[in-house]
């Protein structure tokens, strides 16, 4: 559902994507804060499946990923 070009990678755009197709209510803003996050602070356009496993639940229950801080910055880009 998410590696849908089945490289063992999941980029931003696949993540992006899958994320839209979920309808969780995220906003733009929070969608890129998420995606910052998840792709080691934006250095990278990609994870690989076994980041997305271990990140993907825990970044969306503002667990474990998530700071304090990011969790209130994360909750503000609500809009």
């Amino acid at each position: 559902m998410v590696d849908t070009d089945d490289s063992q990678t999941v980029s931003v755009d696949e993540l992006r994507s899958c994320l839209i197709r979920m309808e969780l209510g995220i906003s733009e803003s929070q969608m890129k804060m998420f995606l910052k996050r998840l792709t080691d602070e934006g250095k990278r356009s990609y994870m690989t499946q076994d980041e997305f496993l271990k990140h993907f639940w825990s970044a969306y229950t503002y667990e474990e990923v998530f700071d304090e801080e990011e969790k209130k910055t994360f909750q503000k880009a609500k809009g």
